[in-house]
């Protein structure tokens, strides 16, 4: 799990680590034959508000995390322990993770970007560079990489960081308009199902909080339970299933981000 901007640990070691224990709880309630194991990875320096548009972190953090992932295979190779290595990012995580994954040795078996802060256009001009598994995704023909990306309607920070950035956006749905986008990535619901029972995002940070007056102007704060990491959220559930191989469990099911412009699948920005 790679955090996003003001998540050094001297600060994020709580929610962070609150965040992964949230997914962990949920990954072994969704998936139940398999044993599973969450690490909130606090390794690179993560930027603050101004440093958020720049791309050194992302790049510093990226050989870092690449050499993390490669580990985690390597160390596992003959030991007859089959292992499933996936990642999920959160903001400008997901910029770091996916530079990292143009990096990296070995694939990993999914990637899942949650509120991404956009991708480097110059790194990753198609997420076929990314090295991630490819899966079937039920209801839809053949194999597609195992990409995941969700953004709620009610996160406008995101977005904002993408656009000013130049970064392109995976999520094009919510996108600024006239901003950069990426297309290529199966694209799920963070924003609640109410027959269900499982409630909406209505910000940007993991976890919801009263937040600073700045923080619910910005929607960086979202309500106490609204956060993408809280317990009982769509988001949460979704995110669970996709870090799982579980892909018939995501609730409201996944789009081709490019499908569901009128666009083939391989246009790219």
């Amino acid at each position: 799990m790679v955090p996003g901007m003001l998540s050094n640990a001297d600060s994020a070691l709580g929610d962070w680590g609150r965040a992964a224990a949230n997914l962990y709880v949920k990954q072994e309630a969704l998936d139940p034959a398999n044993a599973h194991a969450d690490v909130a990875w606090i390794g690179y320096n993560t930027p603050g508000i101004v440093g958020v548009t720049s791309g050194v972190d992302a790049s510093q953090g990226a050989r870092r995390l690449a050499a993390e992932l490669d580990a985690d295979h390597d160390t596992r190779v003959g030991d007859g322990s089959p292992t499933s290595v996936n990642v999920v990012a959160h903001s400008y995580g997901t910029t770091t993770a996916a530079d990292a994954l143009t990096e990296t040795a070995h694939k990993v078996a999914s990637f899942t970007m949650v509120a991404s802060a956009g991708l480097d256009p110059l790194k990753v001009t198609d997420l076929a560079r990314l090295h991630v598994a490819t899966t079937h995704v039920p209801g839809q023909e053949g194999r597609t990489p195992a990409i995941y990306t969700t953004g709620a309607s009610a996160d406008h920070l995101a977005p904002f960081g993408a656009d000013v950035s130049g970064r392109a956006e995976p999520n094009p749905g919510v996108a600024a308009p006239g901003a950069p986008v990426i297309f290529g990535a199966q694209s799920f619901s963070s924003d609640g199902d109410v027959a269900k029972g499982l409630l909406p995002v209505e910000g940007h940070n993991p976890l919801g909080s009263d937040g600073a007056w700045w923080e619910k102007v910005t929607t960086a704060a979202p309500p106490p339970g609204h956060g993408y990491f809280d317990p009982g959220t769509q988001s949460l559930r979704n995110i669970a299933a996709t870090s799982t191989g579980r892909d018939a469990f995501v609730d409201g099911g996944l789009t081709k981000t490019a499908d569901s412009w009128g666009l083939s699948a391989d246009w790219e920005f």
